[in-house]
C-alpha cells in the first residue's frame, strides 16, 4: 500500500526532467502496484479460509474421538419378525359309545352327539345344534352309509361341497359290504383321524342299505 502512495506522490510533483519519468513507465507500475495488492489481499483471504477449514475439521475430528463412531442407521424393517399364522384347527377325536340308532361309534370328534338317524343313515350332529333335525338330511352332519357295492376302499375328498368321506369293506349285516363316513371338512379331521372315525363305526343287524 505505501509503495502504491510513493508511486502517487512521484507522479502528481512537479520535478525536473531529468527525474521526470516517462508517463507510460508511471501507469505501468500503478497497475503492478494494484495487482501486487490484490494478490496480497487474496493470499490473506486463502489463509483465513484454510484456517477455518482446519478448525472446523479439527471439532469434527475431536467429536469422533470423544463420542465413538457414529452408529450406523437400521435398515426399513429391521427387527420385525413376519411369522405365518396356521389358522385352520385340528378337531379332537375322542373315546365314546355313541349310538345313532342302528350304528354305534366308539370315537367320535369332541363336541358331537348322536342326532336323529334311521336304518339306512347313522348321524352325528354338533352338541351346539344347528342342523336338520331330518335324518334324511346330511347337511353338517357326520354321516354313517352302508352299501350293498362294493366301493373302493380310502379317503376321498371330491365328495359333495365342502365334506370329505372315507370307505372301509365291512362284512354284513346281510348283504352290506361297504361302510361310507362322510364328514364335513369343516370339522378339521386330519386324514389318520378320518381312518380312525370309520374304523370305530359297528353295525347291527337292523342296519340296512339303501335301494339303489
Amino acid at each position: 500500500m505505501t509503495q502504491l502512495h510513493d508511486l502517487l506522490d512521484t507522479a502528481s510533483r512537479a520535478g525536473s526532467p531529468a527525474d521526470a519519468q516517462p508517463a507510460h513507465d508511471i501507469a505501468t507500475d500503478i497497475r503492478l502496484g494494484r495487482r501486487a495488492l490484490l494478490r496480497r489481499r487474496l493470499a490473506a483471504a486463502g489463509g483465513g479460509v484454510a484456517a477455518a477449514t482446519l478448525a472446523a475439521g479439527a471439532i469434527v475430528g475431536g467429536s469422533a474421538l470423544f463420542n465413538g463412531p457414529a452408529e450406523k442407521a437400521a435398515p426399513a424393517g429391521a427387527g420385525v419378525s413376519v411369522s405365518s399364522v396356521d389358522s385352520a384347527t385340528t378337531a379332537v377325536l375322542v373315546d365314546a359309545d355313541v349310538a345313532a340308532g342302528p350304528f354305534h361309534f366308539a370315537k367320535v370328534p369332541q363336541g358331537w352327539v348322536s342326532g336323529a338317524s334311521s336304518e339306512f343313515a347313522g348321524n352325528l350332529v354338533p352338541a351346539a345344534g344347528g342342523v336338520s333335525q331330518s335324518a334324511q338330511d346330511f347337511a353338517g352332519k357326520i354321516t354313517a352309509l352302508p352299501s350293498t357295492q362294493d366301493m373302493p376302499e380310502g379317503i376321498n375328498t371330491k365328495g359333495g361341497a365342502g365334506v370329505v368321506s372315507v370307505t372301509r369293506s365291512v362284512d354284513g349285516p346281510g348283504d352290506v359290504v361297504s361302510l361310507t363316513v362322510q364328514v364335513p371338512k369343516s370339522v378339521g379331521l386330519t386324514n389318520a383321524q378320518l381312518t380312525e372315525l370309520a374304523q370305530s363305526v359297528t353295525l347291527t343287524s337292523a342296519v340296512s342299505a339303501a335301494a339303489g
